[in-house]
């Protein structure tokens, strides 16, 4: 099998363990993950961000609305469904990570374990469980270094899969809740590594192969790990060379951490917010379709009524209104079958009053503000609005009141 370098984080941390005299077998590290685009994952985030979106959007503007946090929960099924897109991405990174982080060695005298990668963590990234929830168990099995001497190997085990790669488990830990397998995973020569654990345990690796040399200064630093173990001239195993190589710059330091991988899940968060913007937010989006002079004003008796502005979105439109009474009596103004818009060509519309700010009620001497929410499109050929209250309740002094002339640019 041909040589294969570790990383010089890795070797870092090997290189200064090895005893003197102690012969380097066998070594393997977990092969990289392969990645998938998460179509399902992406489609079912649409709707708690669509959910969340339009949640914030209906309630963030409305005037008279629920307090601020009921309308701030939005934020949860909004935060669920970015979490959803994003975590297939953090997985394989943080998973890549992992792999390059960890190496299984097999020496004549013991098991080293450099890092953490282990097939629990690949099977839960595999079902779509994100590796920041898997919190304490990737403390318990993730990290450091760890030896295993002839007597702690148990029971060894092979779990060939159908890539060419292996798990080989030997022995099982306890980590508080429940008993984890530890051994090598998704190695290359998983057989191999196999035969030599359970060699290891027999007791008949002990002087197997030429002595390796104590590491030099440059061997601590520049450690080259093969993964040959073969036949010798004099019948023993041929040690793995720990022949130094030069990596200036990078020999002796940990790997620098990468963010490219992480570039197409940012990519694709945009795209999705992009497609929630266009197809969820811009269709509530309202526009100021409000024509000169800007404001509208009709006197009945004590109560005065203005239009401010009129705005549009391509599926409804909103009519503000200012109500001020003078009078000694309270007046009402109610939306549902008493309000009315009627534009020049005689078509009318309706109010939906659950979802308009409009308050209905003036007390003496007071001044209400709010809008009529119309649940359709304005036509494009609007060009003027009459508005008005075909009852108004209360007083005597009034009986209806009728704003003409509203203009509507388009």
């Amino acid at each position: 099998m041909p040589a294969v370098a570790l990383p010089p984080n890795v070797q870092h941390i090997l290189a200064p363990e090895l005893d003197r005299g102690e012969v380097v077998l066998w070594v393997g590290q977990p092969g990289s993950p392969a990645f998938s685009v998460p179509w399902i994952s992406m489609f079912f985030s649409l709707f708690p961000i669509g959910f969340g979106v339009m949640w914030l959007w209906e309630l963030g503007e409305s005037a008279n609305g629920p307090p601020l946090l009921f309308r701030l929960a939005g934020l949860l099924p909004l935060c669920i469904g970015l979490m959803m897109i994003v975590s297939p991405f953090w997985n394989w990174w943080r998973m890549k990570q992992l792999t390059e982080e960890t190496a299984y060695v097999i020496t004549d005298r013991r098991v080293i374990v450099v890092g953490g990668y282990h097939a629990i963590i690949r099977e839960a990234v595999a079902v779509g469980i994100p590796i920041f929830l898997l919190g304490n168990f990737m403390k318990t099995v993730t990290g450091g270094l760890r030896f295993y001497g002839p007597d702690q190997i148990e029971q060894v085990q092979r779990v060939q899969h159908g890539d060419g790669r292996g798990d080989v488990y030997f022995r099982k830990e306890f980590n508080g809740k429940a008993h984890v397998p530890i051994g090598f995973h998704s190695v290359e020569n998983a057989k191999e590594a196999e035969g030599l654990l359970n060699e290891l345990a027999a007791g008949t690796l002990a002087g197997r192969g030429v002595p390796a040399p104590a590491p030099t200064a440059a061997g601590r630093d520049g450690l080259t790990t093969g993964l040959q173990a073969h036949a010798a001239p004099d019948g023993f195993a041929e040690p793995v060379s720990l022949a130094p190589t030069p990596s200036p710059g990078l020999v002796g330091r940990p790997s620098p951490p990468t963010w490219g991988p992480l570039l197409p899940g940012a990519l694709v968060v945009v795209v999705v917010l992009a497609a929630v913007y266009f197809l969820l937010v811009r269709p509530m989006w309202f526009d100021d379709v409000t024509g000169p002079p800007g404001k509208w004003s009709e006197r009945s008796g004590p109560l005065t009524l203005d239009v401010t502005k009129v705005t549009a979105s391509p599926s409804r439109f909103r009519v503000w209104m200012v109500a001020k009474n003078e009078g000694h009596d309270k007046l009402g103004l109610p939306i549902f079958g008493y309000f009315f818009v009627v534009d020049e060509q005689g078509r009318q519309y309706e109010a939906a009053p659950f979802v308009s700010t409009w308050p209905g009620d003036v007390a003496p001497g007071a001044t209400i503000t709010g809008y009529a929410e119309i649940q359709k499109p304005l036509p494009p050929d609007v060009k003027e609005l009459r508005v008005g209250f075909t009852t108004v309740f209360g007083s005597f002094g009034v009986r209806s009141i009728t704003v003409k002339g509203v203009r509507v640019r388009r």
